[in-house]
This record gives structure tokens, C-alpha cells and sequence, in this order.
């Protein structure tokens, strides 16, 4: 069994002991998430600016637990939103890591766990994943991955104020993916209003939310887009408070496009320092005022005590708000701590300690796997989660397996790791546009290497790269592992193993499909078929077992050394031309066998009694072997391997009728390590000029007509 999934179910026989002492049923689940709030911006942290007030978020911390060491998997929104919302590593279906993950449907939600628990579900506010953007039919639209219920907006931003149709009508570019105005998507449709501030309709709908539902447990996300930009966007009391003059508000009809009024507004100049800081101020106040309606609301209603609350904000403070992240370094798209490091508060009064700080590190990553474990929402092992359950941790005040594990972080071209106090990353400061005067920089902005050691250099101001050689390899070495796994886990990358191998036991009477070539297909309208077996065995660390849609199909067994672990249906409405039936790649390595055994029983769609096994592909993605034992994929007249280069140097045997083209090595980051033109038959790298890691090593040839393939060899 997966170690995580061992520690959770450990974890859920405590949880439900400490339900029955407190004779409490199932709790309700309400997620707060801010968006761009700074480190320094709550004011019940020690390390507070000076200028912050915000007694209801302080009121959350008096009530439940501070955390000071909690990290997003991301230092921009959507990447982070994904993972928070997987328990997942979004770099698993996203390896380059960008802006735009998505939220692909074969990665089971939050939501999706919370119905299965017997939950009402609901997201109000911001929906952003990166993808499907305006759309209610893209899967990253809330009612499509198991949200019953959906008012706000699928996008970056959204403006503050203009929420009606009616403008939206008359405005050139309503549709920008952070510059976006009209009325917000509800459910199904839309909902305009002629008047409003999304930060109040938001909080309005949350509370006939929990009206709705006091005698069902619910599973609510409420999703501000408060304090993101526009910044300047507050209600004029706010503003008042402040002493900050009001912007006017975006007119189509003399402003032009409204993309323009936008990028004018969401930076320095015109706007001065000191202006927008008080107008991130002014919203955060705003903010503060409608969290407190919230809270009061559940007061009211009696059930704050059975609400499980946990609040954070979706990454580090903007350098473009006026936001602060001080003491630490950075800010929002960069890995450095103000980019990573958030406020985060949980509260469940009947459980949880009250006014505890709590100091271990914790990571988004943890609230899918620690919210099923509160509500005793089971984790199957095909569930495979990068998050661990810190809700015990947190009751006796000890580390969690979070803390005791690396965190690694990837965006773009930067990509860092944190192993204790140790920090490496490679990573640069915020240049793009001016920063606020509030957020802290160092000596060396560029995009370099760096190591720190957080417990004595917090603000990583002293780069320590160059003094601790020994600990930059040990540090550059997990995440070259990290990568490897990585890589392991998308469909495609691994050996395919099919009829043309030899490898594949059949029993019963398999037979060939003649409508796919290359594939096995067993076909029989009789139950006879019970019990009959295909079986593959494999020395590596992964197994994945596709299956091809089938008008009728009748269902199967899928045993993984000796124990049954999933029951598949070879027809499904959510499966596509091809599709991945059963996956495990955290098997330790070494000899494993996969077995499927035909049920003998149809479904529902159909009479008929027949089962398809299309191919296998097993990993190997340890640290001592080879990814793919022999390499040939061929894309756009270049073949491609992967290998991991950690002993002393690899080899690469050309195989071509002549040795023509381009030979290329890049690390799993895609910097060129070495290059060289009309390579011979074989090709040497020494491990001397490089580091220990994951490297992909490129042949492209002219010549698309030649058969050209390589073979590594360590």
C-alpha cells in the first residue's frame, strides 16, 4: 500500500475517535481564499505591518490556529489554484509549468471528493485554473467537476464595479483573461447587476448560502477576488477612511478599449507609492469588514463550532498593489519566500486549538488530503495525492509529514526546493514593471542560482551558493528526482508493451482487433468469458494499462502483485478514444506483475460480454536506471530520450544510415548542456560537465526520410 495513503487511514481512525467524543456528525467545509494578500497584511501576525488593522481575519486566529510557514505550489494563480484543488503537484499534467495548467479530467477535484462524502457543494467568487475561461461547458468550469452550485467569474480578474450586461454589450474587449467586465456566470447562465462590488455580492451570496443549507453538511468555496487589481476599485467609504481620491470607473463609451484602461490602472504611474498602498488598504479593509459578515452569520446560525474554516490567500502579495510581504523577500511570479509564503489560518472550534501559532511548514497541497480526513472522506490508493493530512499535526501542535518532506516549486524557467532550513533556487526578483515601495529585493536580481538558509537569513538576502557546494548538489539532486517522477506520471512517456511484444500472457480466448492494430480485444456475448486472465510482467517503478472505448463493454479486475486494486468498466461515457484504465507509478523498484481477470458481467449499457486490453507501459524513473530502455520517438523529424545521468557519464548509440544532423543534451529545464553537429555513431557525455539529474537528449536530422534512432547506454 502507498505510504501516504497508509498514514492517511491512520489519520482517519483518529479523526473518527475525536468525533465520537465530541459527539459531533460530519463538519461543514467553508474555504476562504484571498487573492494577492501579503505576508505582512493580517494584522494578527507578529510580523504585521504597521499600518494593518484586519480584526476578522485576527478574529479567525483567536478562534482556531496561525500558521507561519504555509507555501503555495505556485507564485501566480492558476498553477496554485490547480494544485490546491488536486492535492497535486499541477506539474504532474503541466511539466513545463506555466501560466495555464487547466484541470484535466482524469485528475479527480476537491469537489469531486466531497460528493462523494455525501456533501453539498459550492464555489462563489473567483474560478481560476487557467483554462476554459468564459466557457460553461470546459471542465475547469465549477459545475463540471463537481461544484453543484456556481456564482462569480472563470478568469484571472474581474473588475470590481461593472457587472451588468448592459455594459459588457457596449464594451470592445469585455472577454480579457485579467482585463473582464459583464455579469457573472451563474450555474448554467449569467447574472447581471445594473449596481454592486463583487467583494460584497460574493459575501451576500454566501450567506443565503449558508442559510440554504444549516441542516446538510456543505462544502463551500468562497473565492474574493479582493485584493487583486484593479486595487483602486473600493467603495468610497473605504476610500474616504483612507484619504485616497477615487478613480473614475472604466466608461466604454470615452475610454475606448477597456484592456487600456486596465494595464493604465494596474501599475505605478499615474498612481503614486503612497496612493496605492492605501488603496490596497482600502480594498483590504473592505475585505476584512465582509469576512466579518460571514463569521457573524455562522454565529448566528449556530454553526461555527461544526465548521471546519481554513483561510489563505492564493499566493504571495503582488509587487503591483501596493501589497507587503516583509520579512520576507519578493513577491508574487517569482520563488522567492514573498511569492510563496502566504497567510493561512484554520478554525473548527470543537477541534482544533484556539489562539495556537503554528510554526512547522504546511503547503496548500494539504488541505484536499486534510479535509478528507476531517470529514472522513475516503482516499482509495488510485488516489495518488503530493499532499499529506496535517490535521493531527496541528491538534498536538508537531510537525507533518509536510514538514519532514521537500517542497519543490517550478514556474516557467525558475524552480526551487526547500529541505529543512535549506533553499535553493533558481530564481530572480521582480523586474518586469516598477515594484511598491513595500517589497523587499536584495543584491543580485537576475535569474541565478542561489542557496539560503532560511532559519538565520529569512529575507535571503546572503547567497550562500558557492560556500556549500556539497549541500547545492544534495539540494539540485531532489529535484532532478522530483523531475523523473514527474515525467513518470504523463501518459505516453513510458514503454508501451502490446501484442507485437511477446510479453503479455493471455488465458481464455483472447482475440486480435482488427479495428485497432496492435491492440488485444476479447469479444463474446457469453458469460463463459468469467475468469479469463492477461497478465504482463515488469522490472521498473510504474504500470499503466490502457483500455479502448467499446460501444458494450463487460468489466475486469485489475491485480497488481497478487492484490486486487481497481474494478474497470471497459465502456464509460468519460472514456475517449483511448484511455488510461489503472495507473501506479510509486511502485518501489523491482520485479512487479499485472494481472486482469474478465468478470464475466456486462454493464448497464449493454447485453454483451466483452472486455478490451489494448497495451501496457511501464516506468522505470529511479535514480540508477533508465527511463526508457530503448529510445525512438520520433516527432517532427527528431527522436528524443529521456535518461538520468547520475553516475559517471551515459552514452548514446546512434543508430542511422549515415550520422547526419544536429545532437543536442538540455536539462529537465531546457538549458542547452551540450551540442554538436553531424555527431559520430556514438556520443560520450561525462558527468564532469554536468550534475547529477534528468537530462533529454535530442537527435534531429534534416533528412525526415532517414530511420534514426539511439540507444543509451550508462
Amino acid at each position: 500500500m502507498n505510504f501516504r495513503v497508509s498514514v492517511l487511514i491512520i489519520s482517519l481512525y483518529l479523526l473518527i475517535a475525536i468525533h465520537e467524543i465530541s459527539g459531533q456528525s460530519k463538519p461543514n467545509i467553508l474555504i476562504i481564499i484571498v487573492d494577492d494578500q501579503g505576508y505582512a497584511d493580517l494584522s494578527a501576525y507578529s510580523h504585521a505591518a504597521s499600518d494593518i488593522n484586519t480584526p476578522n481575519m485576527d478574529r479567525l486566529a483567536k478562534e482556531g490556529v496561525l500558521f507561519t510557514n504555509a507555501y503555495v505550489s505556485a507564485p501566480v494563480s492558476s498553477p496554485s489554484r490547480a494544485g490546491w484543488n488536486t492535492g497535486l503537484y499541477q506539474q504532474r499534467w503541466n511539466f513545463n509549468a506555466g501560466w495555464n495548467p487547466g484541470l484535466p479530467d482524469s485528475v479527480k477535484s476537491i469537489a469531486q471528493f466531497m460528493k462523494s462524502g455525501g456533501y453539498k457543494t459550492a464555489r462563489i467568487g473567483k474560478n481560476d485554473l487557467g483554462k476554459g475561461y468564459f466557457s460553461h461547458d470546459a471542465h475547469e468550469y465549477p459545475l463540471n467537476h463537481g461544484f453543484d452550485h456556481f456564482l462569480g467569474f472563470s478568469a484571472h480578474a474581474h473588475d470590481f464595479f461593472l457587472l451588468s450586461q448592459e455594459i459588457a454589450n457596449i464594451t470592445p474587449d469585455p472577454n480579457g483573461t485579467s482585463a473582464h467586465l459583464g455579469p457573472l456566470m451563474h450555474n448554467k447562465g449569467y447574472k447581471s447587476y445594473s449596481s454592486g462590488y463583487t467583494t460584497e455580492i460574493f459575501t451576500d451570496s454566501a450567506i443565503q448560502y449558508l442559510e440554504n443549507h444549516i441542516n446538510a453538511p456543505f462544502f463551500l468555496v468562497l473565492s474574493y477576488n479582493a485584493v487583486h487589481h484593479l486595487i483602486h476599485e473600493v467603495p468610497k467609504r473605504y476610500l474616504d477612511k483612507y484619504n485616497v481620491s477615487a478613480i473614475p470607473n472604466y466608461n466604454p463609451r470615452t475610454m475606448g478599449k477597456y484592456n487600456a484602461y486596465y494595464n493604465k490602472y494596474n501599475k505605478l504611474n499615474p498612481i503614486t507609492n503612497a496612493e496605492m498602498r492605501r488603496y490596497y488598504l482600502a480594498n483590504l479593509n473592505c475585505l476584512d469588514d465582509n469576512i466579518g459578515r460571514v463569521l457573524d452569520k455562522m454565529d448566528d446560525l449556530g454553526i461555527s463550532d461544526s465548521t471546519l474554516v481554513i483561510y489563505f490567500s492564493d499566493n504571495g502579495g503582488s509587487p503591483l498593489t501596493g501589497a507587503n510581504n516583509q520579512p520576507l523577500r519578493g513577491s508574487k511570479y517569482v520563488l522567492f519566500e514573498g511569492g510563496l509564503r502566504i497567510p493561512f489560518i484554520m478554525r473548527w472550534p470543537s477541534i482544533l486549538p484556539k489562539g495556537s501559532l503554528y510554526t512547522y511548514r504546511v503547503s496548500t497541497l494539504d488541505i484536499l488530503p486534510t479535509i478528507c480526513a476531517a470529514t472522513n472522506t475516503p482516499i482509495s490508493s488510485n488516489d495518488r495525492l503530493d499532499g499529506f493530512n496535517i490535521l493531527n499535526a496541528v491538534i498536538n501542535n508537531k510537525p507533518s509529514l509536510t514538514h519532514d518532506k521537500p517542497l519543490f516549486w517550478k514556474f516557467n524557467k525558475q524552480i526551487a526546493v526547500r529541505q529543512g532550513n535549506w533553499k535553493y533556487a533558481y530564481t530572480n526578483d521582480y523586474t518586469s514593471r516598477q515594484a511598491t515601495n513595500q517589497i523587499l529585493q536584495g543584491p543580485d536580481k537576475e535569474l541565478k542560482e542561489r542557496l539560503y538558509n532560511l532559519a538565520i537569513d529569512p529575507s535571503e538576502q546572503n547567497n550562500l551558493f558557492t560556500a556549500y557546494p556539497d549541500t547545492v548538489l544534495q539540494l539540485k539532486e531532489l529535484i532532478s528526482q522530483w523531475e523523473a517522477d514527474l515525467l513518470g506520471f504523463p501518459n505516453g512517456t513510458g514503454t508501451r508493451v502490446d501484442d507485437k511484444s511477446g510479453l503479455i500472457t493471455f488465458s481464455g480466448s483472447w482475440e486480435r482487433n482488427t479495428n485497432a492494430s496492435g491492440n488485444y480485444l476479447f469479444t463474446n456475448t457469453s458469460s463463459k468469458t468469467k475468469n479469463d486472465k492477461a497478465e504482463f510482467t515488469f522490472i521498473g517503478t510504474g504500470i499503466k494499462l490502457y483500455v479502448q472505448k467499446g460501444k458494450a463493454a463487460g468489466k475486469f479486475d485489475v491485480y497488481l502483485d497478487g492484490i486486487k486494486v481497481k474494478t474497470c468498466d471497459g465502456y464509460a461515457s468519460s472514456i475517449k478514444t483511448m484511455q488510461v484504465a489503472f495507473a501506479d507509478t510509486t511502485l518501489p523498484l523491482g520485479s512487479h506483475t499485472i494481472r486482469t481477470i474478465v468478470r464475466g458481467d456486462n454493464n448497464a449499457s449493454s447485453t454483451n460480454y466483452w472486455t478490451n486490453i489494448d497495451f501496457f507501459e511501464y516506468y522505470d524513473t529511479s535514480a540508477t536506471h533508465i527511463i526508457n530502455d530503448i529510445v525512438g520517438r520520433q516527432q517532427n523529424r527528431k527522436n528524443y530520450a529521456m535518461t538520468y545521468l547520475g553516475q559517471d557519464h551515459v552514452k548514446f548509440d546512434l543508430i542511422a544510415p549515415s550520422p547526419a544532423g544536429l545532437f543536442m543534451l538540455h536539462d529537465a529545464r531546457g538549458r542547452l548542456i551540450y551540442k554538436t553537429k553531424h555527431p559520430k555513431r556514438s556520443v560520450t557525455i561525462k558527468r564532469s560537465t554536468t550534475h547529477p539529474g534528468l537530462y533529454i537528449a535530442t537527435w534531429k536530422c534534416s533528412n525526415s526520410s532517414l530511420s534514426h534512432k539511439f540507444m543509451i547506454l550508462h
